[in-house]
């Protein structure tokens, strides 16, 4: 008998014993730390499902959680498809006789499907939103093959969705603002006139600079003296939606550094920006204009003052 309680005592304490060692083998394990780089991968995995090209940090912003899932298709075959689908809504919707006078008015320097400005906004929204939201990388490539094509309508087209993404383009730092800016200025010193050229450096260039006022403000001092006409022109103009955040002293040194052309689009850009300042700043647009009316051209000057008593 006691035999018998001997055994069955010593084969418990034996399966205590491997309870104990099993639980405290779990506890040891569950407390280990995994591999920085085992960790890391997790993570990424987890916050950056797949590995497209756009300046904003993963998770930074709603904008990037949409742009990742556009990564999962092939950013080339992305935009030309965008591209295909665009020339085909824009082709079914053409007018030849509005083409001819659009055309016209433009000197033939370019072809038109002879779609208005309204009408062009509607099909390009609904062309549009057949996609995914693209990406940074997706969307320069997007103005760039739009400004390659023949007819205007897909520069217009290209300038309107770079305005109404504006924020997104120019990200959260320099680096890709600037990457949006070489591609800007390529649009601004191609197929240029002021069409184009206002448009985008009104509405573009302007709320870049706005952005990084020091390091992009530089760039302008730059442009201004460029020897292309149009870079100079889109520097006297950027400010133009300033208003009392216009820097007057670098408007009033830029249109005296140009005073003397004889370019009718930069006498012209002088005389307006001077004009859009006066709306905001009468008294010492003014004052500028009297004291340098010498210097500046008939065209400027007239432009300048017309609404200024």
């Amino acid at each position: 008998m006691s035999v018998v309680l001997v055994g069955r005592f010593s084969q418990r304490l034996f399966l205590t014993q491997r309870l104990y060692w099993i639980v405290g083998s779990l506890t040891k394990l569950a407390s280990t730390k995994m591999p920085r780089t085992t960790r890391s991968k997790l993570k990424a995995s987890r916050y950056n499902p797949t590995d497209g090209k756009t300046c904003r940090k993963t998770g930074q912003s709603s904008e990037t959680t949409t742009s990742t899932r556009t990564d999962l298709l092939d950013s080339a075959d992305t935009v030309s498809s965008l591209i295909s689908s665009l020339e085909t809504s824009f082709t079914a919707n053409q007018n030849s006789k509005n083409a001819a006078q659009m055309k016209q008015y433009m000197r033939g320097q370019f072809e038109f499907y002879g779609i208005k400005a309204p009408e062009l906004k509607g099909i390009v929204k609904e062309v549009l939103g057949t996609y995914p939201k693209l990406t940074t990388d997706q969307a320069l490539e997007l103005l760039w093959k739009a400004w390659q094509q023949p007819n205007r309508e897909f520069q217009i087209m290209a300038i309107h969705y770079a305005s109404n993404n504006i924020s997104i383009l120019i990200g959260s730092d320099l680096k890709c603002c600037r990457r949006f800016l070489d591609t800007i200025q390529k649009l601004i010193t191609n197929k240029s006139w002021w069409d184009s050229v206002d448009m985008l450096a009104i509405n573009v260039i302007g709320p870049m600079v706005a952005k990084h006022p020091n390091d992009l403000g530089l760039v302008m001092d730059k442009w201004v003296e460029d020897k292309d006409m149009w870079l100079r022109r889109t520097a006297i103009l950027h400010q133009l939606k300033y208003k009392q955040k216009t820097d007057s002293q670098k408007l009033f040194r830029y249109c005296l550094m140009r005073a003397e052309e004889k370019e009718f689009f930069i006498q012209k850009s002088i005389g307006w920006a001077l004009r859009e300042y006066g709306k905001t700043n009468g008294k010492d647009v003014k004052q500028f204009v009297t004291e340098h009316k010498d210097t500046l051209s008939n065209l400027s000057v007239r432009e300048a003052l017309k609404h200024i008593k």
